[in-house]
């Protein structure tokens, strides 16, 4: 057994090296199913709007870099234009939800708001554009793992700290208004885990008698503990799709969906290979597959809505892959040379050239009890995008056009870290 101890927090300002904790009064944050249909989205008010924040007609899309020393710039790659937006400690690794950069370092998470996302409805989405800047900071202790949620202005971002076993629950409301609340604080024993948005609340993961991480179970919005639980050993990644939420754990993924009532429902999906330790998964936001490199070679697929596993054969190595699953199910791919792969229907299609130095290649961070190689790769609906920290860029690749070369930026503000926002 390994209970979840609330933190004790009173609502009042929130500072930025010191979160107050507070559920605000009618708070509702999304059901994880929101995105599966266009008419769940439609009845959140505003779309997604924010006062102050102009609707555009296509997506925003901007690179968010990061350098050795904390600066933090964004290139517009609708006219390539550059400016740096705030200064941070420098992070040890950096995520994000297609609007927020999370920054997390040893001693908590720094948060940049890049002005720019996605209202995403199913069947059409809307555009904003804002102003950008420094939000604010979670303190912990740790390299924090951070999930973000389906929606930037709605719902939750998880942030978990390994060192403490804080598991924190934000509310994007505030974010989007420009300040850093906590929803719910959490502790559970130490251990490298996860909290993951998920309906009105999060899931969290838990140790047993013996320390391993090996439960994940629901909490509400307001920090209670319930008992809806499911087995998951080693959970170490996660991610909304089109289906549900999907955690990935040894040997399998559970996908999390509500029934009507909001009642949490936790489905298990064994792994063909009894007992894998599977990769980090990823997909592009809000799809239903997901991808990642298989322990030898070729990539693993799983698919949340037909609750499949599947496999692209392949003789070369990888270190990251994502499934883009436009109509043609491209997946995208870098190998241990740094060269791109493009694979469509399960086929390969195009290779480019290295396009990462050996010092690229054997740069990796330690995220508790896991080695993660710092591969940025990210994928929008037309092109993959690849940072190179050593050669100072990020190149951009049509992978629907034989893995062509669109254009390579060399940002002022070097992407020792980096991320794709306005998705």
């Amino acid at each position: 057994m390994n209970p979840l101890r609330p933190i004790a927090a009173s609502c009042g300002l929130i500072l930025t090296l010191s979160i107050v904790a507070c559920t605000p009064p009618g708070a509702q944050p999304p059901n994880a199913d929101d995105l599966t249909s266009s008419s769940a989205a439609e009845s959140k008010p505003g779309h997604g709007a924010v006062a102050g924040a102009s609707e555009e007609s296509e997506a925003q899309l901007q690179l968010l870099t990061v350098d050795t020393t904390g600066r933090v710039g964004l290139l517009d790659l609708l006219d390539s234009s550059e400016r740096e937006i705030a200064h941070i400690t420098a992070p040890a690794h950096l995520s994000s939800d297609g609007r927020y950069g999370f920054a997390a370092h040893a001693a908590g998470v720094e948060i940049v708001d890049s002005g720019v996302w996605t209202w995403d409805h199913g069947d059409h989405s809307h555009y904003y554009r804002s102003e950008p800047g420094f939000l604010g900071s979670v303190a912990g202790e740790g390299i924090a793992t951070v999930i973000g949620g389906p929606l930037s202005t709605a719902g939750g971002t998880g942030v978990f700290f390994p060192t403490s076993g804080d598991a924190v629950l934000l509310d994007n409301a505030a974010l989007a208004h420009g300040s850093v609340e906590e929803l719910f604080r959490v502790r559970v024993s130490p251990h490298s885990g996860l909290i993951a948005p998920f309906a009105d609340g999060a899931v969290v993961s838990e140790t047993d008698a013996s320390g391993h991480p090996s439960t994940l179970r629901y909490i509400s919005a307001d920090g209670s503990a319930s008992d809806h639980t499911t087995a998951c050993d080693h959970p170490h990644s996660a991610l909304h799709t089109r289906a549900g939420l999907v955690v990935i754990c040894t040997g399998g993924a559970v996908v999390g969906t509500t029934a009507s009532d909001g009642t949490p429902e936790f489905d298990f999906v064994a792994s063909p290979v009894q007992g894998a330790v599977l990769p980090t998964m990823s997909g592009r936001k809000g799809r239903p597959v997901l991808a990642g490199p298989s322990p030898d070679t070729g990539i693993t697929l799983f698919d949340s809505r037909a609750r499949t596993w599947d496999s692209i054969q392949s003789e070369f190595q990888f270190i990251a892959a994502g499934a883009v699953d436009d109509a043609e199910s491209h997946v995208v791919a870098v190998d241990t040379t740094g060269r791109v792969h493009v694979f469509r229907d399960g086929r390969a299609i195009a290779v480019t050239t290295p396009l990462l130095t050996a010092t690229d290649l054997t740069a990796s961070t330690h995220r508790g009890e896991f080695e993660v190689a710092s591969i940025a790769l990210s994928l929008d609906a037309n092109r993959a995008y690849l940072a190179s920290p050593e050669r100072a860029t990020v190149t951009e690749i049509d992978f629907a056009d034989n893995a062509r070369i669109s254009r390579e930026f060399q940002p002022k503000i070097v992407p020792a870290a980096f991320a794709e926002t306005g998705r």
